[in-house]
């Protein structure tokens, strides 16, 4: 992602211009899976007709691995891990266990009354995205400090990198 260097050029300092690319390519990724999970939930939901919590779940794994790819090679620049992909899942599943009573929550306080009757049949995928900016937020603060472990990054040796 070195496109976006052309937003933090004048940033002289080399140290905040790193971070705030990080900040920015982490942003970009973020993005793009945000919509990719919005058309899986929306595929798994109201063409499967899977459940809500199954949807949840199975895209979140398939989203996760994509993500973790993309962060890695394109915005943290580092090499795959065995070791950082299993705790980059740990951040990701912790995020669930904060998004799972938020989907419900959210069930709950909008039942399908609520709804005008053309987005009733849209109810859990409107739902599905709801808990997305609290998750976000968690996700973006543990990825960081999982990524940036320069502790971790020397326990890691060549031969258990692919």
């Amino acid at each position: 992602m070195q496109f976006i260097n052309l937003f933090t050029f004048w940033i002289k300092d080399e140290k905040k211009r790193e971070h705030l690319n990080h900040f920015l390519g982490f942003a970009i990724v973020g993005v793009i899976m945000t919509l990719m999970t919005l058309v899986f939930n929306f595929v798994f939901l109201n063409i499967l007709h899977i459940r809500l919590v199954v949807t949840y779940i199975v895209v979140a794994i398939i989203t996760i691995f994509i993500s973790y790819l993309l962060n890695t090679f394109l915005v943290f620049k580092q090499r795959f891990s065995v070791i950082t992909l299993l705790l980059y899942y740990g951040v990701y599943l912790s995020g669930m266990i904060v998004g799972i009573p938020l989907l419900k929550f959210f069930e709950f306080i909008l039942p399908v009354s609520i709804f005008p009757i053309v987005l009733q049949q849209y109810r859990y995928f409107l739902i599905s995205a709801m808990p997305i900016p609290i998750t976000l937020i968690w996700n973006f603060i543990f990825t960081s400090i999982v990524m940036k472990n320069k502790k971790l990054a020397k326990m890691l040796r060549p031969n258990e990198c692919l």
